[in-house]
């Protein structure tokens, strides 16, 4: 049997500690961990893996995790992490050392209360589960919070509060059908990989500015953001104006002058949300789904001029 433990900040209060709590099914893109952690037991249970004595954060570790299928970045690989790297380009990134992921509070925090949270879990399990850096077959591998050595394929799915000092956890069963779809993504991103070939760009993923496009680049980002500011102060400055003439003239129609203000009323816009919260409240998200617009495309233009790549 093997764990996995999360604190997330909002502790019991989270929808996560409800979701275990209640045992309902997890978020895909913690399935599309835990799923991956579970073939890999199942590998290793078959005699197809390793248990390599590596200090999880050690820099050898670092090396390693370059070289394998890592559980912890199938998430991405499937674009379902709601955090980065979240496309296989990202991660394609990360892996070669183009893209450095910063730390942040949660992931120290679920350094810091992990062996809390493991001690608690023990508690309840009556058993031992020291951290384990699993290698099954065809380069997959997993960082398991706790793994007791035994062969069984199964795994307890942890929420920590650290305020309250409490978990509360429940089992995840091996799916064959998450199997098939994690194994077929990363033998397609493998290819790519091996052969030095970034995956295609999709939403969220940015591409290096040709050098040779490098200064036009600059000059028209930075007069396109001059131009907006001009704008958004303009737009304030009109707003303000036109409040002070709606003063001025007891908000009714007048003329003079040449000019005229007018005052106009048109019928508030029909709420199509709150009619289908109200009276089609039985309709599935997947039904909603099919009565969708197309896809539009929007651009946005962010930054301050600065190397900060």
């Amino acid at each position: 049997m093997i764990i996995e433990i999360k604190t997330p900040a909002q502790g019991i209060n989270s929808p996560l500690w409800d979701i275990v709590e209640n045992q309902q099914p997890l978020p895909d893109h913690y399935m599309a961990q835990v799923q991956h952690q579970l073939f890999v037991m199942d590998c290793f249970a078959k005699g197809w893996g390793d248990v390599p004595d590596l200090e999880q954060g050690s820099s050898q570790w670092l090396q390693v995790r370059r070289t394998l299928k890592m559980a912890s970045e199938t998430a991405a690989l499937l674009g379902m992490s709601p955090w980065e790297p979240k496309t296989p380009l990202q991660l394609f990134q990360v892996k070669t050392g183009d893209k450095i992921i910063p730390v942040n509070k949660y992931m120290t925090d679920g350094l810091k209360y992990e062996p809390r949270a493991r001690e608690l879990l023990e508690k309840k399990l009556s058993d031992d589960f020291p951290p384990a850096f699993m290698v099954g077959d065809d380069h997959f591998a997993a960082s398991l919070d706790g793994w007791n050595g035994a062969h069984d394929v199964s795994l307890v799915f942890a929420v920590y509060c650290k305020k309250a000092d409490s978990i509360t956890y429940m089992p995840v069963e091996l799916d064959e059908v998450w199997i098939e779809n994690i194994v077929d993504a990363w033998d397609k991103f493998w290819v790519n990989y091996i052969s030095h070939t970034p995956p295609a760009p999709q939403d969220f993923d940015y591409v290096k500015v040709d050098k040779s496009k490098t200064e036009e680049w600059l000059d028209l980002s930075r007069q396109y953001l001059e131009a907006h500011t001009s704008e958004t102060e303009a737009k304030a400055n009109k707003t303000k104006i036109k409040k002070q003439i709606e003063i001025l003239v007891d908000n009714r129609n007048t003329m003079g002058g040449g000019f005229k203000f007018t005052v106009s009323h048109r019928k508030g816009n029909i709420d199509y949300k709150k009619i289908v919260s109200e009276h089609l409240s039985s309709l599935t998200d997947d039904e909603l789904e099919q009565y969708r617009a197309d896809k539009t495309t929007q651009t946005r233009i962010s930054g301050k001029g600065e190397n900060n790549d």
